[in-house]
C-alpha cells in the first residue's frame, strides 16, 4: 500500500458510524479508512465504497457487538475487517443483492471480504 498521510486524518459520519481516513500520497481523492467509531445502540453498519475507497481496519483492535447487520454499497478495491470487530453479525448484504442470513453458503468472494467470517 502507498504511503498515506496520517497528519492529516478526516472523518465522514453515517448513520451513528464514524470513519477516520486518511488521504493517498500519491493519489489525494483516495481515501483509506483505517480506524472506525459507532454510536451504542447501532445494529447496522454501512461500508460504502462512493464514499471511502479503500476500508483496512485489521490492525484495529475495537468490538462492536451490539452491530447484527453489515451493508457493503458499490463494492470497491479493498474491505478488511478482522473477524473480532463485529462478533454477533447474522446478516450481510451486498449492494448486488445479494443477503446472506447466518448458516448460509457464503460466495466465492472473499478475496475482498471474507463473508465466511460473518456465516456461522
Amino acid at each position: 500500500m502507498s504511503k498515506t498521510m496520517s497528519e492529516n486524518r478526516e472523518s465522514l459520519e453515517l448513520n451513528g458510524v464514524t470513519f477516520y481516513f486518511v488521504r493517498n500520497e500519491n493519489y489525494y481523492m483516495a481515501k483509506i479508512c483505517n480506524d472506525i467509531d459507532i454510536e451504542a445502540g447501532t445494529e447496522e453498519v454501512t461500508f460504502e465504497f462512493d464514499k471511502i475507497g479503500t476500508y483496512e481496519l485489521m490492525d484495529n483492535k475495537k468490538v462492536f457487538p451490539e452491530v447484527k447487520i453489515l451493508n457493503i454499497k458499490k463494492w470497491g478495491r479493498n474491505l478488511r475487517i478482522p473477524n473480532s470487530m463485529f462478533p454477533n453479525v447474522t446478516k450481510v448484504v451486498v449492494d448486488w443483492k445479494q443477503t446472506f442470513y447466518q448458516g448460509t453458503q457464503a460466495p466465492s468472494i472473499a478475496t475482498s471480504v471474507n463473508l465466511a467470517t460473518f456465516v456461522v
